[in-house]
C-alpha cells in the first residue's frame, strides 16, 4: 500500500519512498540489487513503486528525441535497439511491460516489452485510421520510429507478424 508521507509518496512497508525505488530502476539497478538495498521489500513491492509511479507521472513535453531514441542494429531485418530513453518513458515502458507479461521479472525485458506493446497499440491506431496516438508515452515512441526505423509501420501485417500480435491480443483481454 502507498501512502503520502511528508509531501513523499511511500510504501507503507518500510516507509521506503516511491522515487527512491523508482530511481534505482532508472540507473539499471535489477530487482535483486534493490531488494538488497530495501531488505524489507519484496518483488511485488518493488513492481507496485514503479506502477504507481508509471501511472502518476507525465512524460514531459520535451523534444522528441530527448525522450526516446532508437537504432536499427540489423541492415537485413528490423532489430531495434534503444539508445537514449527518459526515465519516465522508460518507467512507464516498464510498467506497461509487466502488465501484459506479470510472469516477468527483470526491468530490460519488461521495458522491451512495453515498447512492444506500445508499438502494436500504434499500429492498431494506423490501421484504424486515427488521427492521433493515445498519449504522450504514444507519441514518442512512434516519433522515434518514424525518425530510426519507418520500415516497422511500411508493411503493417508484418509488423504485427513480427511482435507476435495473436498474442499481444491475447494479453490485452486479460488486461
Amino acid at each position: 500500500m502507498i501512502l503520502k508521507r511528508n509531501k513523499a509518496w511511500v510504501l507503507q512497508k518500510g516507509l521506503v519512498p516511491i522515487d527512491a525505488v523508482c530511481d534505482m530502476v532508472a540507473m539499471g539497478k535489477d530487482l535483486q540489487d534493490i531488494l538488497r538495498r530495501f531488505s524489507i521489500l519484496n518483488n511485488n513491492d518493488i513492481f507496485e513503486c514503479i506502477e504507481f509511479y508509471a501511472q502518476n507521472t507525465i512524460v514531459p513535453d520535451h523534444d522528441p528525441e530527448s525522450l526516446i531514441s532508437l537504432v536499427n542494429t540489423d541492415p537485413e531485418e528490423i532489430i531495434i535497439e534503444v539508445t537514449n530513453i527518459n526515465q519516465t518513458v522508460y518507467l512507464k515502458l516498464v510498467e506497461l511491460g509487466k502488465r501484459y507479461h506479470p510472469e516477468q521479472q527483470d526491468f530490460h525485458v519488461c521495458m522491451n516489452l512495453g515498447l512492444k506493446v506500445v508499438c502494436l497499440h500504434n499500429v492498431q491506431k494506423i490501421e484504424s485510421n486515427a488521427s492521433e496516438m493515445q498519449d504522450r508515452l504514444h507519441k514518442a515512441v512512434h516519433q522515434a520510429i518514424h525518425r530510426s526505423v519507418p520500415e516497422v509501420y511500411e508493411d503493417l501485417d508484418r509488423t504485427k507478424e513480427d511482435l507476435d500480435y495473436d498474442d499481444f491480443i491475447k494479453r490485452e483481454k486479460n488486461i
